[in-house]
């Protein structure tokens, strides 16, 4: 249970930081299209990577997901170790973990991430966030 914790944890951290240098490149304005290319080009590399270790292939594949969008927090960051906080870890199966979070900054929401053991290792595969309009989880990119 420790060891899906500190993934999350860790995740949660290193998207910190590639949020905080994304706005930073992505910084407008560019004085040319190829310029906006490149900054984008240079931030998706960035997250590839952040995203090849802590998340599943699925993940990174989705058409629509972080990767292709390069949505980050612009006034604060998404992720941060001091807005989120692990409230619980529910054992699934013997591959298989949820983490809940609370986001607690300027709005709050409840979150949860699903955690496998796939090839050799644990990956998230997903996130969830609880909507209090359907009052149910719904999809979230991670």
């Amino acid at each position: 249970m420790e060891t899906v914790n500190q993934l999350l944890l860790d995740f949660i951290k290193a998207m910190n930081i590639w949020e905080v240098d994304a706005a930073k490149i992505l910084k407008f304005p560019f004085s040319t299209e190829e310029e906006y290319t490149k900054a984008q080009e240079k931030a998706r590399k960035e997250l590839r990577i952040v995203f090849s270790t802590y998340c599943t292939e699925k993940e990174m594949k989705k058409k629509y997901g972080r990767i292709q969008s390069l949505s980050y927090g612009r006034k604060l960051p998404e992720y941060s170790l001091e807005t989120q906080t692990i409230t619980k870890t529910e054992k699934i199966n013997k591959n298989k973990y949820v983490v809940y979070t609370k986001y607690s900054d300027t709005t709050s929401f409840d979150f949860r991430y699903t955690i496998i053991y796939k090839k050799a290792s644990w990956k998230l595969d997903k996130k969830e966030r609880f909507s209090v309009y359907k009052n149910d989880w719904v999809m979230e990119n991670l």
